[in-house]
């Protein structure tokens, strides 16, 4: 969910200025580690960093850096899931949260913070966890995950 200038792929960036357009203040919580990259957005011992870019407020939370999709980037999921549900009592409640799937623990936290804060949740699937990983092969379909 970083802004475009670190990953090009930046759907809740732009989905983020349409809100904007119709007037509504959009806050995104995006990991610290950029995609595919050696990039982390957090370089100090802070758990999360705050930036506005084209009036999008970014909350980036602190993650490991990880590549290709073994433990680490595992680590990585836990770390931003767990450290996003820790640090939301720093920011003002929201009226609603979207919870976009990038990974599955991202939706999880998102429901978690959605009912320790009492207001609403949208949980987007943007991917087929864990079907996308069953139909690339790396995953088998009666596996533990997948259940």
């Amino acid at each position: 969910a970083v802004p475009p200038q670190y990953f090009p792929l930046a759907r809740p960036y732009y989905f983020a200025k349409k809100l904007i357009k119709k007037g509504y203040n959009v806050t995104i919580f995006a990991a610290s580690s950029v995609h595919n990259s050696n990039k982390n957005l957090i370089k100090k011992n802070e758990l999360f960093k705050i930036e506005i870019i084209d009036g999008i407020n970014y909350i980036y939370v602190k993650t490991c850096n990880y590549k290709g999709n073994g433990i680490t980037r595992i680590k990585n999921m836990f770390e931003y899931s767990f450290r996003l549900i820790c640090i939301t009592g720093n920011f003002k409640k929201p009226d609603v949260i979207l919870a976009t799937s990038v990974h599955p623990l991202a939706c999880v936290a998102g429901i978690k913070i959605a009912k320790k804060l009492n207001c609403k949740c949208i949980v987007e699937i943007a991917d087929m966890w864990p079907l996308t990983l069953v139909e690339m092969g790396k995953l088998k379909e009666n596996s533990i995950i997948t259940k």
